[in-house]
């Protein structure tokens, strides 16, 4: 669904992909979550922090967004 909302703003689909790389680029992204599911502990844990830590991906998506820079 967000990658369906995601190609209606090609501005804010570029931003998604550059904040979020490969989780949610369409072409690579089944992939990235397979090898997720896949890491052991530790890593999964680091990879998870990268996401949704204070300063993760997400909170720079957020950022992104709450700034208006993704609208078209």
């Amino acid at each position: 669904m967000l990658r369906g909302r995601l190609r209606e703003n090609e501005v804010a689909n570029a931003q998604s992909i550059l904040a979020l790389g490969n989780m949610i680029e369409e072409r690579w992204a089944s992939e990235w979550w397979v090898d997720l599911a896949k890491t052991d502990r530790g890593e999964f844990e680091q990879i998870a922090r990268d996401l949704v830590g204070p300063d993760g991906r997400l909170a720079i998506l957020r950022g992104i967004v709450a700034t208006g820079l993704g609208s078209s």
